[in-house]
């Protein structure tokens, strides 16, 4: 059994699959945004994701204790959604605005 599959079927417990548990090693731990971001993503949601992935966020901070300071205005929450918005104008991320702004890594053949 590989280490992944053994981690999250015996140590990782209740913990959110993307927050990192107290096991050593936790496959979880600041995981990158080609990795959570592989299907259409709302723009909250995705911007809570860069701000764990680049270190904003405690890697167990679950979106439940942290998402509505990125609905709220305010210096962070704003700075990441730019950031998105700039990862997207720049090919990095793909967007779609219809019914919603959302975005995801793009898929690459």
């Amino acid at each position: 059994m590989h280490y992944v599959c053994f981690h999250y079927e015996f140590e990782h417990g209740d913990v959110d699959l993307d927050a990192e548990c107290q096991a050593g090693g936790c496959p979880s731990r600041r995981v990158g945004l080609s990795t959570t971001l592989t299907d259409w993503t709302d723009w909250s949601l995705t911007s809570f994701r860069l701000g764990r992935a680049i270190g904003v966020y405690e890697t167990d901070g679950h979106w439940d204790k942290v998402g509505s300071a990125i609905w709220i205005d305010n210096t962070v929450g704003a700075g990441l959604h730019e950031a998105v918005v700039a990862l997207a104008e720049s090919g990095v991320l793909e967007r779609r605005d219809d019914p919603d702004p959302e975005f995801r890594w793009p898929l690459r053949q």
